[in-house]
This record gives structure tokens, sequence and C-alpha cells, in this order.
């Protein structure tokens, strides 16, 4: 079987902090919302890091008790937020599963599970930011095209994961072994595997 490389589209600066999308980075989707302002914050694609941050930058509401000198029973500091969520943008990216009532099984639909959680926009603004055409059905894609191109798209991750596998697999390997790191590191295998 011939390999099929994964198509990709020309890639667009993250819109918060101007960097590129890195596909050996985990992202994740930070999502709550603002009690008092009554909106939902979205952060797409952030990494672990900014996760973090985000967290440590939560609304909080300071309370009548507060004060210490208040005779209060209210605690000092509540969240302004509610409904937080965080999901892993590899997960939204894949396609949602419908129940099948027929055949009693977990089938592909023809959304992601971002589109249905976030909408099309957000979809959107993934595929501009990763340049990865998304594994929904496209307006007018006959069917088993998209089938099609969702199967080669699925086998080329597949081939992805299990080379990142394999390369995870090596450094361990030679965690002992300073020139064979550099080596894997600098993509000069011979000398590891020979």
């Amino acid at each position: 079987m011939e390999a099929f490389i994964m198509t990709t589209l020309p890639k667009r600066p993250h819109y918060n902090n101007g960097e590129f999308y890195d596909p050996q980075n985990e992202y994740y989707h930070l999502t709550y919302n603002v009690i008092s302002s009554i909106k939902w914050i979205r952060s797409p694609f952030l990494t672990l890091k900014e996760v973090k941050d985000s967290l440590e930058e939560l609304p909080l509401l300071f309370t009548p008790g507060f004060s210490p000198s208040s005779e209060s029973n209210l605690p000092g500091i509540i969240p302004d937020y509610d409904n937080l969520q965080i999901y892993n943008e590899t997960w939204l990216s894949k396609l949602h599963q419908d129940w099948d009532e027929v055949n009693q099984k977990y089938v592909d639909s023809e959304v992601t599970n971002r589109q249905v959680i976030f909408g099309n926009l957000y979809e959107d603004d993934a595929i501009h930011f990763t340049g990865i055409p998304s594994l929904s059905r496209q307006k007018g894609e006959d069917e088993g095209a998209w089938q099609q191109r969702v199967e080669q798209q699925h086998s080329a991750l597949k081939g992805e994961r299990v080379a990142r596998q394999r390369l995870h697999e090596q450094l361990c390997e030679h965690q002992d072994d300073l020139p064979a790191l550099l080596a894997l590191c600098l993509g000069d295998k011979t000398e590891v595997i020979g």
C-alpha cells in the first residue's frame, strides 16, 4: 500500500501569542463562564503552561468577609466563574461518535467533536492554525470520497504516532549514551541502530 501524506494548508500564527502551530506540542482548549459579566471565555490551542497561567488568572470576587475586621461568615474570595472545562485539542479534532441503534455500536459522525461543542467558527480557526484539514465531511463532498479521505488521514496520523513512539523508545533505550542521544536528536539514526 502506498504511503499517504496528509495534505496540509497554509498556517496562521496563534491569535493570542503570535506563535505557529508545533505538531510536537500538546494543545488544550480552555473555556469558562464569567458570572459577573455574563460572558464565555474560550481559549483554544493553549500549551500546558498557558493553561496553568490561565488557571492562575481566573476571575475572583472579594466579598465583605475578605476584610480581617469584618464579622461576616462569608468566605473572603469567591470564584467569579463557573463551567470551567479543559479539552484536549487532539480529541476535539476527532470525528464525533454517534450511536448506531441498528448495529448497536458507535460510528463516526460527519462532524468533529469541536464542531459539536463549539461550532464551525472554532473548527475553521483550528484549520487555519494547524494547517491540517478537518476530518468533517465538507459541503458537497461525496460520502465515499470523504470516507476515503478520513481513512487516509487516520493512517497518516497513526504512522506519525508510531514514529513518535519509536523515537521515544530509542531515547529511553539510550539514556546513558550521550553520543547516541545526540545522533537521535540530530537525525543520524545510523549510528544508534548500526
